[in-house]
């Protein structure tokens, strides 16, 4: 099983203020979420930290193996650094996980700026302000309360792979049972669609067209049990 948290603006956090007007140097050019664009060069800032604790609830005897930020994702910097006797910030999204995550929540961290010219009139934030800042992690691991196999042999057969709009569902005559449930994952474990399907119908067909292209996993659930099966979206 792999789930991926958001820290949203809106969800409770923590900000502490690191620094106020310290000289700083930006070392490459950066545009923010919001289109605003920030030449490299020196600045004055006031650096902040943003931490929050993240619920995740998990189910009973899941087990996290692995965890993991996700950086690409967040809109925090890592922390400047002193080089040479100059504050050097690098303008790459970065966020950090604080200590181990547990079965329920996450600490997690990162950095944001307030960039100011030479007379310390306000700029703007960098990469996002401290109240708008996302944080997002990863995390990886089993529940072995679910039986769960790649694929379901003979009887769980998905058809055309590649696909391109439509895709066939084949339980190779055998009768759907009543209350089984059909959904499609993308590759970070967030579901995309899902749809019961109907009762003692032995194929299904599914409409994927608005799905942008890449690698999917299709499951079945039935009788306590999840089956499931790669696709790719072309």
């Amino acid at each position: 099983m792999l789930a991926t948290w958001a820290l949203l603006p809106g969800y409770t956090r923590v900000t502490e203020q690191v620094a106020t007007n310290i000289n700083i140097v930006l070392t490459e050019p950066y545009t923010t979420e919001t289109g605003q664009s920030f030449p490299k060069g020196t600045y004055k800032a006031d650096v902040w930290k943003v931490t929050s604790t993240v619920s995740h609830p998990l189910p009973n005897g899941f087990t996290i193996g692995h965890f993991w930020p996700r950086h690409s994702a967040c809109t925090t910097f890592d922390l400047y650094t002193a080089v040479g006797g100059q504050n050097r910030l690098i303008p790459v999204e970065k966020d950090a996980i604080v200590g181990t995550p547990t079965g329920s929540s996450a600490v997690v961290m990162g950095y944001v700026y307030l960039l100011k010219d030479n007379n310390c009139v306000d700029q703007g934030w960098i990469p996002a302000t401290k109240e708008g800042a996302r944080l997002t992690y990863s995390l990886i691991g089993c529940d072995p309360t679910i039986a769960t196999t790649e694929v379901w042999p003979d009887k769980f057969r998905i058809y055309p792979n590649p696909v391109n709009d439509v895709l066939n569902i084949d339980l190779a005559g055998m009768p759907t049972p009543t209350g089984a449930r059909l959904q499609v994952l993308d590759f970070s474990g967030r579901i995309v669609i899902a749809v019961n399907l109907a009762a003692q119908s032995d194929s299904h067909t599914l409409h994927i067209g608005d799905l942008p292209q890449g690698v999917f996993i299709c499951q079945i659930q039935v009788n306590g049990k999840v089956f499931s099966t790669k696709f790719v979206k072309m």
